[in-house]
């Protein structure tokens, strides 16, 4: 699968939602630990991993926290000065586009990434990439939200939203670049939002509210609409706008 992104928009909305970002990250947050849970068997002593995407640092904490009497060198990379101002992890940190990382071959023992890699535009191409980074028998980890995520929002037909991969196109992207299956799953996680127009803040301060067409601006009424189509269709018994997101997890060997 072939997207096409403007890295610059990517940059910026990351950068403006830097400092909120862990305020409101609250599933990215939940998804990292998870990720780590399952990547930790694979984290041998003196490892060297490279976080693609890193953040404020949401996975760094988690590994530190479940290896730290282990002797690894941890390496961070995103798109995002300011999204590294937030993380105060203690590990190499190197703002580059995932795409076109500065690093040799054979150089990491663990590729890992959280809900980062929907921004691939070109997932085969860069599978082989990241499988040229891995040391013989390395392991590559990532988790992200797919296809369905958000379909609620999506639903309302009234904002564009970037077309994520299906789970599918990943393992076709890993199997075509000769990495091996060792764990795979999905899960479906649930957030609740006072209203419609919350939900898209909340997007916004995350950075997630890219699109490769312009959003119309709505006005006071439009809103309204907006937020009583939402609990119509998607509201709770208490009165609040419910979104899914649909999450698979992929751990994967050289």
């Amino acid at each position: 699968m072939v997207l096409k992104f403007d890295k610059k928009i990517i940059e910026k909305n990351f950068s403006r939602g830097a400092k909120n970002y862990d305020e409101a990250a609250l599933i990215q947050r939940e998804v990292a630990k998870k990720l780590c849970d399952l990547a930790t068997p694979f984290i041998k002593n003196e490892a060297r991993i490279l976080d693609l995407g890193a953040g404020t640092g949401f996975v760094a904490k988690n590994i530190f926290d479940l290896v730290g009497e282990k002797k690894i060198q941890l390496f961070e990379s995103d798109i995002s000065f300011e999204m590294f101002k937030q993380n105060s992890k203690n590990s190499f940190k190197i703002q580059s586009d995932f795409e076109n990382l500065p690093f040799k071959n054979n150089s990491f023992d663990l590729l890992i990434s959280s809900f980062s890699l929907q921004w691939l535009e070109n997932l085969e191409q860069s599978f082989a990439q990241f499988f040229s980074l891995l040391k013989p028998s390395g392991t590559f980890a990532f988790c992200v939200p797919t296809q369905e995520s958000l379909n609620e929002l999506k639903s309302a037909n009234i904002f564009n939203f970037t077309k994520l991969p299906k789970a599918e196109d990943f393992i076709l992207a890993l199997q075509k670049n000769c990495f091996s299956e060792k764990k795979f799953q999905t899960e479906i996680l649930e957030q609740e939002f006072e209203s419609g127009l919350q939900a898209l803040q909340s997007l916004k301060k995350i950075g997630a509210n890219y699109s490769n067409k312009k959003n119309k601006t709505l006005n006071k009424n439009q809103l309204i609409e907006f937020n009583n189509f939402c609990l119509k269709n998607f509201g709770t018994a208490n009165k609040k706008v419910r979104l899914s997101w649909f999450v698979s997890y992929f751990i994967f060997v050289k």
